[in-house]
């Protein structure tokens, strides 16, 4: 889930300096001078580094003062040194602070959209026993909407069906919005807004809100399908008035099945093949597997017709008890005993071909590796 806005998240560093108790040095003493033989250095403490300002509304400014101190004997000096966020810049004075002194350094940020906020803002300088200072504020933004979930799984679906997933979008800043537009990614996937059951509403701490039932189209393709939902929200001023839009993307992800498919621990996934064995002549090979077929309108048992190689390949196709009407069959595969010998391996593999008279459903060859031979 992304929330995409033309606003821009800001940072800003400024500092005052301000004169503190003087020691018997002069005020040009700096980094390097020396009294009584010894070298003076400053010595930089800041109390705090961290600010939290715990929850803010999304897009506002804010601000803090971060006081940093001059605990050695020569004046200290702080330039910028860079911010964590390219959109942030920062602003300090020349002036050094003196031995005993203090600098106030003010910083302001817009909160921005995102629900979480963790920025810093880092100063040179020229004390050498802490040459930078990283000062960082962070919190919690309220945003501007949320969703459960905020990625959408829909259930997996048969081909020419759909599928429907339910989203729950609402806000707690907003007192209303409501959704202008939409379109998708796969195309065809709709949406139905109904407004928010207030007790949920209460529980989610919203002052507005909509329940989402989205649906799949019955026309995708077979195979796992990924994309986005994007929906226009138009939030309202109390008086009514539209505002500026944003843009929800949901993420959307789902599965279409194959309108047949053949399961059974006798395939080979690796090789895409399915592996009888070897036997001995005399000896007889056998597994099952499981072919389901899915469509809104399933064939006849006598539409469906099974087709081998080599012809000593037995294949029997039978409807799994009453699920025959759902389209599931037990596909037993057997290299009878009186087989001749011979090896169905690698390229040289045998094939059951199932062929069904249907015109949304294909053909399916399964390869088949079997050996008859002496040991």
């Amino acid at each position: 889930m992304r929330f995409t806005s033309a606003k821009s998240r800001g940072f800003v560093l400024e500092s005052r300096a301000e004169t503190g108790r003087r020691r018997s040095v002069s005020a040009s003493t700096d980094h390097g001078a020396t009294h009584d033989g010894e070298r003076l250095l400053p010595r930089v403490v800041v109390e705090q580094t961290v600010h939290d300002f715990g929850i803010m509304n999304p897009l506002n400014v804010g601000e803090h003062v971060f006081v940093i101190r001059n605990e050695g004997d020569a004046p200290l000096r702080l330039s910028d040194n860079g911010t964590s966020c390219k959109c942030t810049f920062a602003h300090l004075p020349t002036a050094p602070v003196p031995p005993g002194g203090s600098a106030e350094v003010r910083i302001q940020w817009n909160t921005g959209n995102d629900p979480v906020y963790a920025h810093s803002a880092w100063l040179a300088t020229n004390d050498p026993q802490q040459p930078e200072i990283e000062l960082r504020v962070e919190g919690k933004v309220q945003v501007l909407w949320d969703a459960i979930p905020r990625s959408v799984q829909f259930p997996d679906q048969d081909p020419g069906t759909t599928s429907r997933s339910t989203v729950i979008l609402y806000s707690r800043t907003w007192k209303q919005f409501s959704i202008a537009s939409g379109r998708s990614t796969p195309e065809g996937i709709t949406w139905e807004a109904r407004p928010l059951d207030e007790e949920r509403g209460n529980e989610l701490g919203a002052l507005s809100g909509y329940e989402l039932e989205l649906t799949a189209p019955a026309d995708l393709p077979k195979g796992a399908f990924h994309g986005a939902l994007h929906l226009e929200l138009i939030p309202y001023s109390d008086s009514g008035e539209p505002e500026e839009s944003r843009v929800l993307e949901l993420e959307v992800a789902g599965r279409v099945h194959s309108r047949i498919s053949v399961f059974g621990s006798a395939i080979d996934e690796t090789q895409s093949l399915v592996q009888l064995g070897v036997a001995a002549p005399g000896e007889q090979l056998h597994k099952r597997l499981v072919v389901r077929l899915r469509d809104p309108e399933l064939p006849r048992a006598d539409q469906i017709r099974l087709e081998v190689e080599p012809k000593h390949l037995r294949a029997e196709l039978c409807a799994h008890d009453s699920s025959a009407t759902k389209g599931i069959y037990m596909l037993d595969l057997i290299v009878p005993a009186d087989a001749p010998e011979g090896a169905f391996l690698g390229s040289k593999h045998g094939t059951v071909r199932i062929v069904v008279d249907h015109p949304r459903i294909p053909e399916l060859a399964l390869p088949v590796s079997f050996a008859v031979v002496r040991r």
